[in-house]
């Protein structure tokens, strides 16, 4: 559930004028629910990325290494979308793993090509 729809719920209570505690904490919640969620899901696959590119050979094919940096931010995007997460969030987590630990295991050509696509 998103934080749109957390907001539409809250605007669909019967009686408008009267605040709602508990429907209000239910909004947060889910708003922290999503945000913690797609955080954890874009951290976890921008860990992942890393371990693959530092333990694996596959920095012998620079191309495919590039594809893969690029495809597993995408993935993380469309993962968090089907789960009822963010995307938008998933992608900013990965994209900051991915700057910090997987762009320094990329091999020479992979580094190059990656920041000609980017």
């Amino acid at each position: 559930m998103k934080l749109t729809r957390a907001i539409e719920k809250y605007s669909g209570v019967a009686n408008r004028n009267a605040f709602d505690l508990k429907q209000f904490f239910t909004c947060i919640y889910n708003f922290f629910a999503v945000f913690f969620g797609a955080f954890l899901m874009g951290s976890s696959m921008g860990c992942f990325t890393a371990l693959i590119t530092k333990y694996t050979y596959i920095r012998q094919h620079s191309t495919l290494e590039t594809a893969l940096f690029i495809l597993m931010s995408y993935s993380t995007f469309l993962a968090a979308e089907a789960t009822g997460l963010t995307g938008i969030v998933s992608v900013l987590f990965c994209g900051i793993f991915q700057a910090h630990y997987t762009y320094n295991n990329l091999s020479k050509d992979s580094k190059l090509q990656t920041k000609e696509v980017v």
